[in-house]
């Protein structure tokens, strides 16, 4: 979370303003929040949520936010590789469930 943290403030897109939620757009952050909350119901794997819920922000910010698109681009990329352990683990079936 550190990394993402810093690398956010480093590009600029992480703003506290009161119109921003975590300084993302925030029908994506719904649209995340909604698709992670979906796939934690029907699957109990906290990984495969977020790692499903990622891709589906990304259309939404090239669209509405194309300043915001490389950024969140390259941290969807650090995410997925940071979670690499945890995709060997959902291919063999070895992850741990809620």
């Amino acid at each position: 979370m550190g990394n993402s943290l810093c690398l956010c403030r480093a590009l600029s897109i992480y703003e506290f303003k009161s119109d921003r939620l975590l300084g993302l757009y925030p029908p994506a952050a719904l649209l995340a929040l909604a698709a992670w909350l979906l796939v934690f119901k029907l699957s109990r794997t906290s990984s495969l949520a977020a790692l499903a819920a990622l891709p589906l922000c990304l259309p939404l910010l090239a669209w509405q936010r194309p300043d915001s698109l490389l950024p969140m681009a390259l941290l969807a990329g650090l995410i997925i590789w940071r979670h690499r352990g945890n995709l060997r683990d959902l291919i063999a079936g070895r992850e741990r469930h809620f």
